[in-house]
């Protein structure tokens, strides 16, 4: 089997309590050509004392920690010390299947063109401790730009773990610290939107963890989508854009927005300040 490095990025941000799971996974791993790199972002938990434990016991584990400026920031200084020929993000409450590497370097190795594998993920209840199919699952026919910009968050989406990347990719990519949540989406169409060779396993080698206290603020969610929406704007024509923000808007009034809020005088209100932003952006 390939010698190839593979670095791990777990950024860590006040999740001590599932860390130690991660790492494991981590350890657990058929593949043991690894360095994994675990960005302390500025938490107050035990974060250090757990991932110092590890280091001890594996030399393959290292620890940074930096002052907090959020999981871009955090995945970013991961990618700066990363040394390996590929890279794994595992974010510190998910997990992988212990033959996530090995499949994943195989399939490089069959086929040199390729710079991402990407492979489906469950859904993990902490509570029930119940595997459950995700609600957005990944089909190979979305897998490409129009997929990512059209679909993304309707009924499909890639969490970031499921994919294993040829670390030439991040010359010239880096998470956009500006953005508060949504900097996983805007990696994969900038990836999708260079059309990078990509190879999709339906197999189940990531899990995901699902909290009860995980459901984005609504008001937040909706800035956040915005957010991301400006930070690719320049990269996409008028009609691109106008048809991605009127359905961007479209599900989150329907689907988050009726499941959180049913007080009908926040929703008009609400309603009201989003079309407003519709108005600016398009003059309708």
């Amino acid at each position: 089997m390939s010698e190839l490095l593979v670095s791990i990025i777990v950024p860590c941000y006040n999740q001590a309590e599932f860390l130690s799971e991660a790492l494991t996974s981590v350890c657990e791993q058929t593949y043991e050509h690894w360095e994994c790199l675990i960005i302390d972002d500025g938490s107050t938990d035990s974060t250090r004392e757990i991932s110092k434990k590890w280091i001890q016991r594996e030399s393959r584990f290292k620890y940074f920690h930096q002052k907090n400026q959020g999981l871009s920031s955090a995945r970013n200084f991961g990618l700066e010390n990363a040394t390996g020929s590929y890279i794994q993000f595992l974010d510190a409450d998910d997990f992988l299947d212990k033959r996530k590497l090995s499949v994943s370097i195989k399939l490089f190795e069959k086929n040199e063109l390729i710079e991402i594998v990407i492979t489906d993920y469950l859904l993990f209840d902490q509570l029930s401790h119940d595997f459950q199919n995700p609600h957005y699952p990944i089909e190979e026919a979305n897998l490409n730009i129009e997929g990512v910009l059209f679909k993304w968050d309707d009924n499909f989406a890639i969490p970031i773990h499921c994919g294993v990347f040829s670390s030439a990719l991040f010359r010239d990519f880096r998470f956009p610290e500006n953005l508060e949540a949504k900097e996983d989406w805007v990696m994969w169409f900038k990836f999708f939107k260079k059309r990078v060779p990509i190879q999709y396993l339906n197999e189940k080698l990531v899990f995901y963890r699902r909290h009860n206290n995980n459901m984005t603020n609504y008001r937040n969610m909706t800035s956040d989508i915005m957010a991301a929406l400006n930070y690719i704007k320049p990269e996409l024509t008028k009609m691109e854009y106008s048809k991605l923000l009127e359905i961007k808007l479209r599900n989150t009034l329907n689907t988050n927005f009726s499941l959180r809020f049913q007080n009908r005088e926040l929703k008009e209100n609400l309603g009201f300040r989003i079309y407003n932003k519709v108005f600016k952006y398009f003059k309708l």
